[in-house]
C-alpha cells in the first residue's frame, strides 16, 4: 500500500473525473490541494520536502527523493508519445528508435540508483504523476498503429513504473483491451512491482509483453528500497507467464557488490526456476550527473560505504561520460566482467535463449561475445 499524504489536483485533472474519485476515495486521508493553471510537471511542491534543494542545489538532486513520492499529482500530460532519442544512440552506444508513451509519471519505489531521479521531468517535479488524458494516449497509439503496415510496439515504462501504479489507474482494463483488439498495436511493461492483479483477468491476445528489472538479492536489499524482493517479482511474473503473457527479464543495474558472482548466480537459478523468458538483458549503472550526485549523498546521508567488491572497489570508479550528456558508468572492464559472469551462468541453464546488453558500446557488446546487430533488445519486438 503507497505512504500517500498529499493530492495536487492540477491543470486537466477535471478530465478523469473516474480517476480523481478513485484516488480521492483510496487516499482519502490525504490532504487535497488544487494548482488548476499549473501542469503536472510545474506544480508547487511548497511545503519544500526537499525540492528546493532539487531545483536550487545545482550539483543536483536532495539526499532523498522520497519525499516528494508521498505527494500524487493528477493532471494533463502534453506529451503523450515519443519516440526514445539515447545520447551517442547509433554511433556510441547500440540502442534503437522504440515508441514510448506516458500515462503516468515517476514511480513509487525508492531506489538508491534511480535514474529517473536525473530525468529532467523528475528534477521538476519529483512526485508521483497520473495523467488524466488516456483518451489522447489511445488515440496517438491508434493513428500509428492504424498507418502500419505491421505491429508496432509501444513502451509504457521509459520514464515510469506502470504496472506498480495500475492498481490506482487501472489503465490496464482499457490499454490492453486495446491492445487485443487491435492488430498492430502491442504494448510492453517494464516493473518491478508484484502487484499485477488487475492485468491478469484482461483478454490481451498476446499483445502485451510484461518484463521485469531483476538483480541479485543483495544488491536489491541495499539498494530498491521500498521494492519487492526478487521471489516476489519472480512469483509476479509466474503468475503473468500462467496467464498468457510474454515474459522478458532486465539485470539491471548490475552491481559488482562483495560476494556479487554468486549472488547473480543464485538470482539466475531463481529466475529460470519460475520462468523461462522470451529474452533477457543486461545492464549496468548509467546516471546522469544529477542522479549520480543524489546516490553520493544518499549513501553520505545514511553513513554507509558502497560495499563495492573487488572489481570495484569505490564508488568514484564510475567514469565520467565520454560524450557530451552521456551517462556515468563502471569502467568498461567492470561491465565487461559482470555481463561475462552472468551470461555465462544463463548459458549454462538455457543456451538458446536471447541475451543482450542495453545502453551498451559495441566494443563491450564484442567483448562478451555477443552481436550488437543481432540484439534482442527489451524494448523492442
Amino acid at each position: 500500500m503507497m505512504d500517500i499524504d498529499r493530492i495536487i489536483l492540477a491543470r486537466g485533472s477535471e478530465a478523469n473525473p473516474g480517476l480523481c474519485e478513485r484516488v480521492l476515495t483510496r487516499f482519502h486521508e490525504a490532504r487535497v490541494e488544487y494548482q488548476p493553471e499549473a501542469p503536472p510537471a510545474r506544480v508547487d511542491l511548497t511545503p519544500r520536502t526537499g525540492t528546493e534543494a532539487l531545483l536550487g542545489d545545482p550539483k543536483g538532486m536532495p539526499p532523498s527523493h522520497s519525499s516528494p513520492k508521498r505527494t500524487l499529482v493528477l493532471g494533463r500530460i502534453g506529451r503523450v508519445l515519443d519516440v526514445n532519442c539515447e545520447p551517442g544512440m547509433g554511433k556510441r552506444i547500440v540502442c534503437y528508435p522504440y515508441r514510448h508513451f506516458n500515462a503516468v509519471g515517476n514511480c513509487p519505489y525508492d531506489c538508491t540508483f534511480c535514474y529517473l531521479a536525473g530525468n529532467r521531468g523528475n528534477l521538476k517535479c519529483p512526485a508521483i504523476k497520473l495523467y488524466t488524458n488516456l483518451d489522447e494516449v489511445l488515440a496517438a497509439l491508434r493513428k500509428v498503429a492504424d498507418r502500419a503496415s505491421e505491429p508496432v510496439l509501444f513502451y509504457g515504462s521509459k520514464l515510469q513504473d506502470f504496472v506498480a501504479l495500475d492498481a490506482i489507474t487501472r489503465y490496464s482494463e482499457t490499454l490492453i483491451p486495446f491492445a487485443a483488439a487491435h492488430p498492430n498495436v502491442r504494448l510492453l511493461f517494464l516493473t518491478k512491482s508484484a502487484d499485477i492483479e488487475t492485468f491478469l483477468p484482461l483478454g490481451h491476445s498476446g499483445h502485451t509483453i510484461l518484463s521485469w528489472t531483476l538483480n541479485a538479492e543483495a544488491v536489491s536489499e541495499a539498494f530498491e528500497v521500498g521494492a519487492p524482493p526478487l521471489q516476489e517479482r519472480l512469483a509476479a511474473a509466474r503468475r503473468a507467464a500462467d496467464a498468457g503473457y510474454e515474459v522478458r527479464f532486465i539485470f539491471m543495474p548490475m552491481i559488482p557488490i562483495e560476494g556479487w558472482q554468486e549472488g547473480y548466480a543464485r538470482a539466475v537459478r531463481a529466475m529460470f526456476a519460475a520462468v523461462r523468458p522470451s529474452r533477457i538483458t543486461l545492464g549496468g549503472i548509467c546516471m546522469y550527473r544529477s542522479a549520480l550526485n543524489a546516490f553520493r549523498a544518499r549513501l553520505r546521508e545514511e553513513g554507509t560505504e558502497a560495499p563495492w567488491g573487488d572489481d570495484c572497489p569505490a564508488f568514484p570508479a564510475l567514469q565520467p561520460p565520454d560524450f557530451p550528456r552521456d551517462r556515468y558508468r563502471f569502467p568498461p572492464e567492470v561491465r565487461t566482467r559482470l555481463y561475462s559472469h552472468l551470461l555465462g551462468r544463463i548459458r549454462e541453464i538455457d543456451p538458446s535463449v536471447p541475451v543482450s546488453l542495453c545502453l551498451e558500446t559495441p566494443e563491450v557488446w564484442t567483448s562478451v561475445g555477443l552481436r550488437p546487430e543481432a540484439a534482442p533488445c527489451n524494448c523492442l519486438l
